[in-house]
């Protein structure tokens, strides 16, 4: 009861607001910021998860993926850099609950039928959070079985070839043995040219594991 009122109060004096608009509303996002969003089902790769006309793009039709196939929310659009920005730069980890009821919408449209053992990610507080919000929606285990062992430039800085070659040595997985013969979703926040995700998911096969599977919150270009 006390909470409630302590909640109440806060609310009157501060009065709760859209995180993108700043708008009067009650939920972490407004109807009209969430219909922005515009939410990745039919019309996309079947390897990558990008927005196409068609099975597979060119990337997907001829390179070997070192995953099974990789799905996203939403395209990246202004809602949600604004909400990814706040999350990750500014440490708004509030948010957390709001982008797991969108990775877990989008696992139930994308991979409900898929036998997945554990959610992993990236070591990074960020991520970890995102694992845990899975964790409870969906009620897969996070293994938490990848380990930084070496330095790490921002990706976003780098181009395409340069942000392969800048993961080489910065991470490995913990306890292969966790991994050997299971399926996992290896989640992220965004998909841009899937060199991150595609190299963790690497070392989880290297290590043994099954089918690799890849959610993302947005799908750059």
């Amino acid at each position: 009861m006390r909470l409630n009122l302590l909640e109440a109060i806060k609310d009157i004096i501060i009065p709760p607001v859209c995180t993108v608009c700043s708008k009067p509303c009650t939920k972490p996002l407004c109807g009209s910021c969430r219909d922005e969003i515009e939410v990745l089902g039919e019309g996309i790769c079947k390897g990558c998860g990008k927005k196409l006309e068609g099975p597979l793009c060119d990337f997907c039709r001829y390179e070997a993926l070192p995953y099974y196939k990789a799905r996203s929310f939403a395209c990246y659009s202004k809602t949600l850099k604004t909400i990814l920005f706040q999350y990750k730069e500014e440490k708004m980890y509030a948010l957390a609950g709001l982008l797991g009821d969108f990775l877990a919408q989008s696992f139930k449209l994308h991979y409900r039928y898929e036998n997945i053992d554990f959610v992993d990610g990236l070591p990074c507080r960020h991520i970890s959070t995102l694992c845990g919000q899975l964790e409870s929606k969906l009620k897969i285990p996070y293994s938490n079985n990848f380990k930084k062992i070496g330095p790490v430039i921002k990706q976003k800085s780098l181009g395409a070839q340069d942000r392969r070659y800048n993961l080489i040595g910065a991470y490995k997985v913990a306890d292969s043995l966790k991994f050997e013969g299971k399926d996992l979703l290896l989640v992220d926040d965004v998909f841009t040219t899937g060199s991150t995700l595609g190299h963790i998911a690497g070392l989880a096969k290297a290590a043994g594991a099954g089918k690799v599977y890849l959610l993302t919150v947005a799908r750059g270009a």
